[in-house]
């Protein structure tokens, strides 16, 4: 998920403190980024939340408490729900209107765009008339948006990625009871190596998808490379079956 992502890269070397001053560029108002230690079977790793006007809110969480100003007209929206952000082009002007920098608005666009196509394909409808339900909380688009600058931070060109996992079961969702995966992780997986298990519960959720199939290059064998750093980002959940956690390696591509 877009939170283990961000634990991943702080717990790799990213600063939190710069990337919550690249976040402030969205002007959600009263943002901060708490990062805690965390152990997961065993393993040290850095466990990510989001605080909005002194609120703790966990990634999971489905209720928007806090919303951003609309630039436009200046003037502070309310909900007490998660659909705020619910229609497409509301996110994508969000992005495009913010200060942060034209390449991380650019791949951040690409990551909702890519998630906007999974659910018209998903619901049978036109990309416009999309409702993005969980995918449009702000804590998403934090996922989304500071899985970009923290890259950006950490000047990496390249993302390459292992096969994803996926877990089996069902989950609770805007639309009700959900098979594991959910249709919108199966629809922004295609073509893409995937291992199925046996664990059920949800280890790759939309957002988590959409970032990773967006920004990665291939799903293969990690090509020959010289390591420098190694993060872990924990998840919510403590699995009995394996470690919660994602793992990310920073290094250089080695010369042929």
């Amino acid at each position: 998920s877009g939170d283990m992502i961000l634990g991943a890269l702080i717990d790799a070397g990213l600063n939190p403190n710069l990337l919550l001053k690249e976040l402030s560029k969205l002007s959600i108002e009263g943002l901060s980024i708490d990062t805690n230690h965390a152990m997961r079977k065993g393993i040290s790793c850095k466990r990510v939340r989001v605080k909005i006007c002194n609120k703790n809110i966990d990634f999971e969480d489905e209720h928007l408490l806090q919303t951003p100003i609309d630039k436009k007209n200046s003037t502070k929206e309310t909900s007490s729900d998660h659909t705020k952000f619910s229609h497409p082009n509301k996110i994508i002007n969000f992005i495009q209107e913010s200060d942060l920098k034209p390449t991380v608005r650019k791949k951040s666009i690409a990551i909702f765009q890519r998630l906007i196509n999974a659910e018209a394909s998903v619901h049978g409808c036109d990309s416009n008339d999309v409702h993005l339900h969980e995918v449009g909380t702000i804590d998403a688009i934090v996922d989304v948006v500071g899985s970009v600058i923290g890259l950006d931070l950490l000047q990496i060109d390249k993302v390459f990625s292992s096969p994803l996992y996926l877990g089996t079961g069902f989950v609770s969702c805007a639309h009700g009871r959900y098979p594991v995966p959910v249709p919108g992780v199966l629809e922004l997986c295609k073509n893409i190596p995937c291992i199925q298990t046996d664990i059920r519960e949800e280890l790759v959720t939309p957002t988590g998808a959409a970032i990773i199939t967006t920004l990665a290059c291939s799903f293969d064998s990690i090509p020959v490379f010289q390591q420098k750093g190694i993060g872990y980002g924990a998840g919510s959940r403590d699995l009995k079956e394996q470690p919660n956690v994602l793992r990310v390696r920073l290094g250089e591509l080695s010369a042929k």
